[in-house]
């Protein structure tokens, strides 16, 4: 063995005692870990507004959704969330107009020259 290949072979094995004596950092996985892990954990009263009747109300919502909003720059976020009276009811969609008489084929009434 080299001198230089003694040396590369110390400087490893040094390495090697240094990296094997620090204690392990836990990895962050991301944002959405910790969401995930933060979820249920330690929930906040919150400003809830219905998106249909625009009622607002207080309600807790985890720390999560709190993390979340504070990383979107909110600094007192509101959320929409239906009230019980507007989940209950039915939503009215908008569908296509009902045809005029003039329009809708079967009203049509025979001519005297179909006869």
């Amino acid at each position: 063995m080299t001198d230089d290949e003694r040396k590369i072979t110390q400087l490893m094995a040094a390495h090697a005692a240094k990296v094997r004596s620090q204690p392990k950092k836990q990895e962050s996985r991301g944002d959405v870990a910790d969401i995930v892990r933060d979820w249920d954990l330690d929930p906040r009263p919150a400003r809830v507004v219905c998106p249909d009747c625009k009622k607002e109300r207080s309600t807790l919502r985890p720390r999560g959704m709190w993390k979340a909003a504070e990383r979107r720059g909110e600094k007192d976020p509101v959320w929409e969330s239906p009230c019980e009276k507007c989940s209950r009811e039915p939503k009215r969609q908008a569908g296509p107009p009902a045809p005029e008489i003039s329009q809708a084929p079967e009203l049509e009434f025979p001519t005297l020259e179909e006869r």
